[in-house]
């Protein structure tokens, strides 16, 4: 993988991002009391976009898949 962003909206107001867009790996939540941001390591993509995001992970050549 060269490059992710993922992001998510709720109807309450929060907020939460996923990018490594500064080179390190980069998991954000925001709300309407502030935001949070957190370095992560790369093994923690997939649970984080299933947990975050709804997203069941990557496929065998570490791409985002689309799973039915």
């Amino acid at each position: 993988m060269s490059r992710l962003i993922v992001a998510v909206s709720h109807d309450d107001g929060r907020r939460a991002a996923l990018h490594d867009f500064s080179g390190s790996l980069l998991a954000l939540a925001s709300s309407p009391d502030g935001t949070e941001v957190t370095e992560v390591e790369r093994e923690a993509i997939p649970s984080l976009l299933a947990r975050r995001f709804g997203l069941p992970g990557l496929g065998p050549d570490s791409r985002v898949v689309a799973l039915s």
